[in-house]
């Protein structure tokens, strides 16, 4: 314990040196003939005396040391990409594709306290739409303040997303990547990519083995052979997480 004003020990010596008779007063009391009323006197008298010397005491200012408390922080950093393309409003998963991996992803932000998460929201073109941080409520304002149908780009593109997060000042990127996988289909450039940058890819699959019919302005779309065009999960997301030393994983 250390005394910020020290100075006002001399004022507390002074007031005892002053009222320290005070206390053996009682001894000559007890002969008198008023012993009650100055019993009550005496003791009220030494209350205040009390009350002064804890105020002195006050005056010097107490205080406790405290040691700083260095702690380190280990959070690990991840990259999450959310796949906002046309083909992730398919409603072969309940309610639509790119529903379900918004619901996993505030899954994930809710119950990892500890790391640190970006977000990119990706069409035919990647945006940042949360910077790198630990305050994962910031993060799920972020994502739910994105309106898909506001975005005009409706392809996917995972080449421009690798490009994006190549960019990044990280010695080792995470990239956990939600998406159908739309047509993608050079799989030994975005693997380049990755390896060249150091990034380990994580997918997450969403939509049904079946597939889901393509919808749009009501009507089904069809190829130039007229035949119905169905969205399914690109196979090419599977190969891409394990040779990049990721996981993979389906929603359905």
């Amino acid at each position: 314990m250390t005394f910020l004003n020290p100075a006002a020990f001399l004022l507390l010596l002074l007031a005892f040196w002053l009222f320290k008779d005070i206390f053996f007063m009682q001894r000559n009391v007890e002969q008198s003939a008023f012993i009650n009323e100055h019993k009550r006197y005496i003791l009220q008298t030494k209350l205040i005396l009390i009350a002064l010397f804890l105020t002195l005491l006050a005056l010097t200012r107490p205080v406790l040391e405290n040691e700083v408390s260095k702690e380190k922080f280990d959070a690990n950093e991840y990259i999450i990409a959310l796949d906002a393309s046309f083909s992730m409003m398919m409603d072969d998963v309940t309610p639509n594709r790119y529903a379900v991996a918004k619901k996993s992803i505030i899954s994930l932000l809710n119950t990892d306290s500890k790391n640190r998460f970006s977000i990119f929201a990706f069409t035919t073109n990647p945006l940042l739409i949360c910077p790198p941080t630990t305050d994962h409520a910031i993060a799920i304002t972020a994502l739910d303040a994105l309106s898909p149908e506001y975005i005009l780009t409706k392809g996917t593109s995972l080449i421009s997303l690798l490009e994006q997060v190549a960019e990044l000042p990280l010695a080792h990127k995470s990239l956990i990547i939600f998406s159908d996988g739309g047509d993608e289909h050079d799989l030994q450039q975005l693997l380049y990519i990755a390896k060249e940058n150091a990034i380990t890819l994580n997918i997450v699959a969403i939509g049904s083995s079946k597939g889901s019919v393509i919808i749009k302005d009501g009507k089904p779309l069809k190829d130039e052979e007229q035949s119905l065009i169905i969205s399914r999960i690109n196979p090419i997301l599977k190969d891409l997480a394990q040779e990049s030393g990721g996981f993979y994983f389906e929603l359905h």
